[in-house]
């Protein structure tokens, strides 16, 4: 009987799952040039490769302190978090999204 190898699956990255996000993101260019900055600039350099299961699960409190101290646009950034974690939970909850494999659909498309 064969042995089949044991595939290890790294979990999705916030960094994965925001960049599909932001791919299927469809609201005005300003809206968006605003979160693709607050990315880059705010919430990639902490959050990036964290798993995104434990974004989700982190304390807000604790998120916004993180965040809070690496300049640029406060409120876009924590708009942007707000928006991508709540299409992680209704993806969740939806059984579209699986946090063992790679990213497929990402977001709603707001």
């Amino acid at each position: 009987m064969p042995l089949w190898p044991c595939v290890v699956v790294p979990p999705v990255t916030f960094a994965a799952y925001s960049a599909t996000w932001l791919a299927g993101f469809i609201d005005d260019a300003p809206v968006r040039a605003r979160f693709e900055a607050a990315l880059k600039d705010r919430l990639l350099p902490v959050l990036g490769v964290l798993p995104l299961l434990e974004v989700l699960d982190a304390d807000h409190d604790d998120l916004h302190r993180r965040l809070g101290d690496t300049g640029g646009d406060t409120d876009a950034a924590f708009e942007c978090l707000g928006l991508i974690l709540e299409d992680a939970i209704h993806e969740l909850w939806a059984g579209t999204l699986d946090v063992r494999a790679p990213v497929g659909s990402g977001g709603s498309g707001r």
